[in-house]
């Protein structure tokens, strides 16, 4: 059994170093204003592979087999050591009204889905994605609702002209069911619930769509970014401009010299504005 767990996960390094090589060996193109590979591999792994892996495999989860105790042994901790983290920065509140919230998901939320899911299928196979897509779909429905929670009403005190962080936790709560991870396990959690099962062509296209998730998100892991500006071009020298970096001076960052609102990626996006601040000449986020 050990040897077999060492084969495994032998051959997700391989697969990583692979991207890593096709990354710098330019196999997939050359990065530019139009053409990021990483960006590819990313948006074709959580708009088309994973999900229809997510799907498949919940239309097909046995719900009497689930080791609950299992899940419960990781989420409750999961869950408490959260709360701990947040109450603790609170009580510190040394670095933002944010601050709290921020540290406590990085301190809980792991890249559970682009390297989670691969490893998982890979080292156990479709029971053991059973679980960690059951843990997944925890992750983002509960922890993220939580930690949005808290932050806005953090927020709400601080600021009281700002909206009822309810109706914001509402929109957020949207946004977080309508996503390329939660969104199929849902559907497919109801297609479950009906008992119809899969029709044989349905299991055989999802069943090839879910085989690419791992050499994908793994190969894309490594696929190098940011390596230079989108505008570069081929033998190009970049340098530092000094004067138009900022010295973060006064209490908020010079927007005339950062992007408020950049492009989302994957199902990820930002809002700069709300979320950083400066204090003692530093950012903070």
């Amino acid at each position: 059994m050990t040897l077999a767990v060492v084969a495994k996960l032998l051959a997700v390094f391989l697969t990583v170093a692979l991207g890593w090589v096709a990354g710098r060996l330019r196999w997939l193109g050359e990065r530019s204003a139009t053409n990021d590979p990483a960006r590819v591999l990313g948006n074709a792994a959580f708009t088309i592979f994973v999900p229809a892996l997510l799907f498949r495999t919940t239309v097909r989860l046995d719900f009497a087999a689930m080791p609950w105790g299992t899940l419960a042994a990781f989420f409750v901790p999961a869950v408490v050591f959260l709360l701990t983290v947040y109450l603790w920065q609170r009580w510190r509140g040394r670095d933002g009204v944010a601050a709290p919230t921020v540290r406590a998901i990085s301190a809980t939320f792991g890249n559970s889905v682009q390297l989670g899911i691969p490893m998982a299928a890979a080292l156990f196979g479709e029971a053991g994605l059973a679980i960690h897509i059951t843990l997944v779909s925890l992750h983002a429905l509960v922890l993220l609702t939580l930690l949005t929670a808290l932050v806005e009403s953090d927020l709400a005190r601080a600021q009281p002209q700002r909206a009822a962080w309810g109706a914001t936790l509402r929109a957020t709560l949207r946004n977080t069911v309508i996503h390329p991870v939660v969104l199929p396990v849902l559907a497919g959690l109801a297609w479950n619930f009906t008992g119809l099962g899969l029709h044989p062509v349905a299991d055989e296209a999802l069943a090839g769509l879910g085989a690419a998730v791992v050499p994908v998100c793994l190969a894309g892991a490594q696929t190098p970014r940011n390596v230079r500006p989108l505008s570069a071009k081929p033998g190009e020298t970049w340098k530092i401009r000094w004067d138009r970096s900022d010295d973060f001076k006064g209490d908020r960052p010079d927007w005339r010299k950062w992007q408020p609102k950049p492009e989302k990626f994957n199902a990820w996006s930002w809002d700069n504005q709300r979320n950083t601040g400066v204090r003692d000449g530093m950012l903070s986020i």
